[in-house]
Protein backbone atom coordinates (compact mmCIF):
# COMPACT_ATOMS: atom_id res chain seq x y z
CA UNK A 1 0.00 0.00 0.00
CA UNK A 2 1.21 3.49 -0.77
CA UNK A 3 0.42 7.08 0.07
CA UNK A 4 0.12 9.26 -3.01
CA UNK A 5 3.33 11.14 -3.76
CA UNK A 6 5.67 11.46 -6.71
CA UNK A 7 8.29 9.01 -5.35
CA UNK A 8 5.56 6.42 -4.82
CA UNK A 9 4.36 6.76 -8.40
CA UNK A 10 7.94 6.26 -9.54
CA UNK A 11 8.30 3.20 -7.31
CA UNK A 12 5.11 1.66 -8.66
CA UNK A 13 6.23 2.45 -12.18
CA UNK A 14 9.59 0.75 -11.72
CA UNK A 15 8.10 -2.33 -10.12
CA UNK A 16 4.98 -2.86 -12.21
CA UNK A 17 4.25 -0.39 -14.97
CA UNK A 18 7.35 -0.87 -17.09
CA UNK A 19 6.88 -4.62 -16.96
CA UNK A 20 3.22 -4.33 -17.95
CA UNK A 21 3.99 -1.88 -20.72
CA UNK A 22 6.03 -4.58 -22.41
CA UNK A 23 2.76 -6.45 -22.87
CA UNK A 24 0.39 -3.55 -23.55
CA UNK A 25 0.86 0.08 -24.56
CA UNK A 26 -1.48 1.73 -22.06
CA UNK A 27 -2.03 1.98 -18.30
CA UNK A 28 -5.37 1.14 -16.68
CA UNK A 29 -5.94 2.85 -13.33
CA UNK A 30 -8.85 1.92 -11.08
CA UNK A 31 -10.46 4.83 -9.21
CA UNK A 32 -12.54 4.02 -6.13
CA UNK A 33 -13.68 5.66 -2.89
CA UNK A 34 -16.56 6.29 -0.51
CA UNK A 35 -19.44 8.66 -1.20
CA UNK A 36 -18.46 12.28 -0.64
CA UNK A 37 -14.73 11.54 -0.67
CA UNK A 38 -14.20 13.24 -4.03
CA UNK A 39 -13.82 10.32 -6.43
CA UNK A 40 -15.77 11.98 -9.24
CA UNK A 41 -13.87 15.23 -8.71
CA UNK A 42 -10.64 13.26 -9.05
CA UNK A 43 -11.97 11.73 -12.27
CA UNK A 44 -12.67 15.21 -13.68
CA UNK A 45 -9.13 16.35 -12.83
CA UNK A 46 -7.57 13.29 -14.44
CA UNK A 47 -9.74 13.73 -17.54
CA UNK A 48 -8.54 17.33 -17.85
CA UNK A 49 -5.01 15.90 -17.82
CA UNK A 50 -5.66 13.94 -21.04
CA UNK A 51 -6.56 10.67 -19.34
CA UNK A 52 -9.54 8.78 -20.76
CA UNK A 53 -12.15 8.24 -18.03
CA UNK A 54 -14.66 5.40 -18.11
CA UNK A 55 -17.65 6.13 -15.86
CA UNK A 56 -18.82 2.72 -14.64
CA UNK A 57 -22.05 4.25 -13.30
CA UNK A 58 -23.01 5.41 -16.80
CA UNK A 59 -22.09 2.03 -18.25
CA UNK A 60 -24.22 0.35 -15.58
CA UNK A 61 -27.14 2.65 -16.36
CA UNK A 62 -26.99 1.66 -20.03
CA UNK A 63 -26.70 -2.04 -19.20
CA UNK A 64 -29.71 -1.86 -16.88
CA UNK A 65 -31.82 -0.19 -19.55
CA UNK A 66 -30.79 -2.73 -22.20
CA UNK A 67 -31.58 -5.63 -19.86
CA UNK A 68 -34.67 -4.09 -18.26
CA UNK A 69 -37.10 -6.75 -19.49
CA UNK A 70 -34.87 -9.57 -18.28
CA UNK A 71 -34.40 -7.94 -14.88
CA UNK A 72 -38.11 -7.26 -14.43
CA UNK A 73 -38.97 -10.82 -15.45
CA UNK A 74 -36.51 -12.16 -12.87
CA UNK A 75 -38.27 -10.42 -9.98
CA UNK A 76 -41.86 -10.25 -11.21
CA UNK A 77 -42.99 -12.92 -8.74
CA UNK A 78 -41.76 -10.78 -5.85
CA UNK A 79 -43.07 -7.38 -6.86
CA UNK A 80 -45.56 -5.83 -9.27
CA UNK A 81 -43.61 -5.60 -12.57
CA UNK A 82 -45.14 -2.20 -13.31
CA UNK A 83 -43.61 -0.78 -10.14
CA UNK A 84 -40.17 -1.49 -11.60
CA UNK A 85 -40.89 0.80 -14.55
CA UNK A 86 -40.86 4.58 -14.79
CA UNK A 87 -43.63 6.53 -16.52
CA UNK A 88 -41.67 6.46 -19.78
CA UNK A 89 -41.20 2.69 -19.58
CA UNK A 90 -37.57 2.73 -18.41
CA UNK A 91 -36.29 0.62 -15.52
CA UNK A 92 -37.07 2.28 -12.19
CA UNK A 93 -33.64 2.07 -10.58
CA UNK A 94 -34.83 3.45 -7.24
CA UNK A 95 -37.59 0.84 -6.91
CA UNK A 96 -35.16 -1.88 -7.99
CA UNK A 97 -32.63 -0.70 -5.42
CA UNK A 98 -35.21 -0.73 -2.64
CA UNK A 99 -36.03 -4.34 -3.53
CA UNK A 100 -32.46 -5.57 -3.86
CA UNK A 101 -30.73 -3.92 -0.94
CA UNK A 102 -33.23 -5.38 1.50
CA UNK A 103 -32.27 -8.91 0.49
CA UNK A 104 -28.69 -10.05 -0.07
CA UNK A 105 -29.75 -13.12 -2.06
CA UNK A 106 -31.79 -11.02 -4.48
CA UNK A 107 -28.91 -8.59 -4.84
CA UNK A 108 -26.56 -11.44 -5.68
CA UNK A 109 -29.03 -12.78 -8.23
CA UNK A 110 -29.24 -9.36 -9.85
CA UNK A 111 -25.46 -8.93 -9.91
CA UNK A 112 -25.09 -12.32 -11.58
CA UNK A 113 -27.22 -10.97 -14.41
CA UNK A 114 -25.75 -7.51 -14.90
CA UNK A 115 -22.09 -7.69 -13.84
CA UNK A 116 -20.97 -9.89 -16.76
CA UNK A 117 -22.68 -7.44 -19.14
CA UNK A 118 -21.12 -4.44 -17.39
CA UNK A 119 -17.67 -6.05 -17.56
CA UNK A 120 -18.15 -6.82 -21.25
CA UNK A 121 -19.21 -3.24 -22.02
CA UNK A 122 -16.29 -1.73 -20.09
CA UNK A 123 -13.76 -4.02 -21.77
CA UNK A 124 -15.15 -2.95 -25.13
CA UNK A 125 -14.74 0.72 -24.18
CA UNK A 126 -11.18 0.06 -22.99
CA UNK A 127 -10.37 -1.62 -26.32
CA UNK A 128 -11.57 1.45 -28.20
CA UNK A 129 -9.97 3.99 -25.85
CA UNK A 130 -6.49 2.45 -25.88
CA UNK A 131 -6.15 3.24 -29.59
CA UNK A 132 -5.81 6.94 -28.79
CA UNK A 133 -5.04 7.12 -25.06
CA UNK A 134 -2.08 5.92 -23.00
CA UNK A 135 -3.76 6.42 -19.62
CA UNK A 136 -7.26 5.05 -18.99
CA UNK A 137 -9.10 5.66 -15.71
CA UNK A 138 -11.82 3.24 -14.62
CA UNK A 139 -14.07 5.19 -12.24
CA UNK A 140 -15.89 2.26 -10.65
CA UNK A 141 -17.36 2.33 -7.10
CA UNK A 142 -17.77 -1.46 -7.01
CA UNK A 143 -14.56 -2.37 -8.83
CA UNK A 144 -13.84 -5.06 -6.22
CA UNK A 145 -16.92 -7.01 -7.34
CA UNK A 146 -15.67 -7.49 -10.89
CA UNK A 147 -12.78 -9.25 -12.59
CA UNK A 148 -11.74 -5.84 -13.94
CA UNK A 149 -9.86 -5.24 -10.70
CA UNK A 150 -7.24 -7.71 -11.94
CA UNK A 151 -6.78 -5.76 -15.17
CA UNK A 152 -5.79 -2.54 -13.39
CA UNK A 153 -2.10 -1.66 -13.24
CA UNK A 154 -2.85 0.03 -9.95
CA UNK A 155 -5.76 1.53 -8.00
CA UNK A 156 -6.27 4.96 -6.44
CA UNK A 157 -8.54 4.93 -3.39
CA UNK A 158 -9.90 8.40 -2.52
CA UNK A 159 -10.80 8.90 1.14
CA UNK A 160 -11.88 11.78 3.39
CA UNK A 161 -12.94 12.18 7.00
CA UNK A 162 -16.63 11.67 7.78
CA UNK A 163 -17.38 15.31 8.65
CA UNK A 164 -15.98 16.58 5.35
CA UNK A 165 -17.88 13.91 3.44
CA UNK A 166 -21.12 14.96 5.17
CA UNK A 167 -20.58 18.62 4.25
CA UNK A 168 -19.78 17.76 0.63
CA UNK A 169 -22.83 15.51 0.23
CA UNK A 170 -25.04 18.17 1.85
CA UNK A 171 -23.83 20.78 -0.64
CA UNK A 172 -24.03 18.42 -3.61
CA UNK A 173 -27.37 16.69 -3.01
CA UNK A 174 -29.25 19.13 -0.73
CA UNK A 175 -30.55 16.35 1.51
CA UNK A 176 -30.96 16.18 5.28
CA UNK A 177 -28.12 15.28 7.64
CA UNK A 178 -30.16 12.26 8.75
CA UNK A 179 -30.37 11.01 5.16
CA UNK A 180 -26.65 11.58 4.67
CA UNK A 181 -25.74 9.65 7.82
CA UNK A 182 -28.04 6.82 6.75
CA UNK A 183 -26.40 6.72 3.32
CA UNK A 184 -22.90 6.62 4.82
CA UNK A 185 -23.92 3.94 7.33
CA UNK A 186 -25.50 1.75 4.65
CA UNK A 187 -22.53 2.03 2.32
CA UNK A 188 -20.06 -0.73 3.01
CA UNK A 189 -16.49 0.15 3.90
CA UNK A 190 -14.86 -0.77 0.60
CA UNK A 191 -11.37 -0.20 2.00
CA UNK A 192 -11.30 -3.71 3.43
CA UNK A 193 -11.40 -5.09 -0.11
CA UNK A 194 -8.22 -3.21 -1.01
CA UNK A 195 -6.08 -3.13 2.15
CA UNK A 196 -4.20 -6.33 1.38
CA UNK A 197 -3.80 -5.72 -2.34
CA UNK A 198 -0.57 -4.64 -3.99
CA UNK A 199 -0.39 -1.62 -6.27
CA UNK A 200 -2.90 0.55 -4.41
CA UNK A 201 -2.53 4.22 -3.51
CA UNK A 202 -4.62 5.63 -0.66
CA UNK A 203 -5.13 9.34 -1.33
CA UNK A 204 -6.59 11.47 1.48
CA UNK A 205 -8.77 14.29 0.18
CA UNK A 206 -9.60 16.42 3.21
CA UNK A 207 -8.55 19.68 1.58
CA UNK A 208 -9.69 21.86 -1.30
CA UNK A 209 -10.19 20.87 -4.91
CA UNK A 210 -7.00 22.75 -5.80
CA UNK A 211 -4.97 20.67 -3.34
CA UNK A 212 -6.41 17.48 -4.80
CA UNK A 213 -5.61 18.79 -8.26
CA UNK A 214 -1.99 19.45 -7.30
CA UNK A 215 -1.55 15.91 -5.97
CA UNK A 216 -3.14 14.25 -8.98
CA UNK A 217 -1.41 16.46 -11.53
CA UNK A 218 1.99 15.65 -10.03
CA UNK A 219 1.31 11.94 -10.25
CA UNK A 220 -0.22 11.96 -13.73
CA UNK A 221 2.65 14.05 -15.13
CA UNK A 222 5.15 11.53 -13.83
CA UNK A 223 3.17 8.70 -15.39
CA UNK A 224 3.27 10.53 -18.72
CA UNK A 225 7.06 10.70 -18.51
CA UNK A 226 7.17 6.94 -18.04
CA UNK A 227 4.85 5.87 -20.83
CA UNK A 228 5.12 8.56 -23.50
Amino acid sequence: MHQFANPMITEIAKNTLQKNLEQKDFILIGLVGSTGAGKNTAAEILKANDAYVIDADKVTHNVLNKNADKIIATFQNLINPESLKTKDGQLNRKALGNLLFSNQQLLQKHENIVFPEITKAIKSEIANAKRKHKIIILNAPTLHKTTLINDCNFIIYISACTLIRILRIKKRDSISITSILSRIKNQKDFRKFYRNRDKIIFLKNNGTKNKLKQKLNAGINELKEIIL
